[in-house]
């Protein structure tokens, strides 16, 4: 029915005195029409951007903790301007495309510990059209820019972390932010040349996968162990400070302690011989696991369980005779310049974790054997004894 069909049927007088039969027939044709119309394609994802000094940096917004993030860029989107960044304009082959983008973590992003202060986070680019590199680095507070080695327009961006895998394979950076504003660059490789055609990606940020597959101690150094947890660096903005020669420490390279410790942390029916210099057994990250010979009784002169050895509580000295009083205590002598090389050790096997203190052990809780030896004149008897003392490993 259409609004000509209801002007005939006006003129003919039908509606004369009866305009609800009028209203009737007109809600009728309206709302067919409507039926019939075909509809508009959304508009095109938009997000807010901000012109910097070498070009528009698109905003991605707020990253929170356990969340999983992801932003499809295709033509009807894409950022309509490149970005200068941290290569030169032209290359050898052409010029570069580089699209940049920012992103946001503030104290709120902590959710899941009000002590927190990182925020551990997979960057990751898929979908690729084109053979896209990925790039990461901090946006320095008081220009608003990234943070770049000079200040002029050709100075390069330093590249905190980068992925730049060849082709189109995805690429993923790992990092561990404290609060601040970030900044993330998905350019075109520079050694292949401008590739016709749209492009497309999707940029990734994954807050939840690292915490669901690892479980971190509350050690106030863990920071620090890189080979267990490695962030890539211990502080990022040291690095971006330090210039590039910090570049090359590939974040989450490590023994994969996280993964392991959300399995088992715990190795507290296991005896580890530590054969150093000694151990320090009254060390606060320490005498919580190291090891207590439960059949002697500490201090009586005598040799309660038989083994051979009197009042061998913690250990044994096995740098003095086995009469000397002096072999019964396990710890190192102070003079000595290597001494404290078996303490140290001690720490990387088990230090005791997840005591807001100190560092953390491989093992969180353990029980290690105190053994002082001089590899040159008793190193089969320090063997023995800790085989004898049923330690299941013994560290060299």
């Amino acid at each position: 029915m259409t609004f000509d069909f209801l002007m005939q049927l006006i003129n003919m007088g039908i509606f004369k005195n009866n305009f609800a039969l009028l209203f009737q027939f007109i809600s009728l044709i309206t709302s067919q029409n409507t039926a019939n119309t075909p509809s508009l394609p959304p508009a095109p994802f938009q997000l807010p951007f901000f012109q910097g000094k070498f070009g528009a940096i698109t905003d991605l917004g707020l990253i929170k903790n356990a969340t999983t993030t992801s932003f499809d860029f295709n033509a009807s989107n894409m950022p309509k301007q490149f970005y200068q960044s941290n290569l030169p304009e032209r290359n050898t082959i052409g010029k570069r495309s580089s699209y940049a983008f920012s992103f946001d973590v503030d104290y709120t992003s902590f959710l899941t510990d009000e002590k927190s202060e990182k925020l551990n986070m997979f960057i990751q680019l898929s979908g690729l059209s084109k053979d896209y590199d990925l790039y990461f680095t901090q946006i320095d507070p008081r220009t608003n820019e990234p943070f770049r080695n000079g200040a002029g327009p050709l100075s390069p961006i330093i590249n905190a972390r980068s992925s730049t895998n060849f082709g189109i394979e995805d690429e993923s950076i790992f990092v561990a932010l404290e609060a601040g504003k970030y900044y993330v660059e998905v350019g075109l490789n520079p050694l292949v040349g401008l590739i016709a055609g749209d492009s497309n990606f999707k940029i990734t940020i994954d807050t939840k996968s690292f915490n669901q597959s690892t479980k971190l101690p509350n050690d106030k150094y863990l920071a620090n162990q890189w080979y267990l947890y490695n962030t890539g660096t211990t502080n990022l903005l040291d690095t971006i400070e330090s210039g590039s020669k910090a570049n090359g420490i590939k974040p989450n390279a490590d023994i994969r302690a996280p993964e392991a410790w959300k399995l088992r942390n715990s190795a507290k029916d296991i005896i580890v011989a530590v054969h150093d210099s000694g151990v320090y057994i009254e060390h606060p990250d320490l005498k919580d696991n190291i090891w207590v010979n439960k059949g002697e009784i500490p201090g009586n002169g005598i040799d309660d369980d038989n083994n051979g050895y009197i009042d061998d509580v913690n250990g044994w000295n096995f740098t003095f005779d086995k009469k000397d009083p002096r072999a019964r205590n396990p710890n190192p002598d102070p003079k000595l310049s290597i001494s404290s090389h078996g303490t140290h050790v001690a720490g990387i096997i088990g230090a005791k974790a997840n005591n807001r203190i100190g560092i953390s052990g491989v093992a969180w809780d353990t029980q290690m054997m105190v053994i002082n030896v001089d590899p040159l004149r008793n190193w089969l008897e320090a063997h023995e004894y800790a085989i004898n003392n049923k330690a299941s490993v013994i560290n060299n």
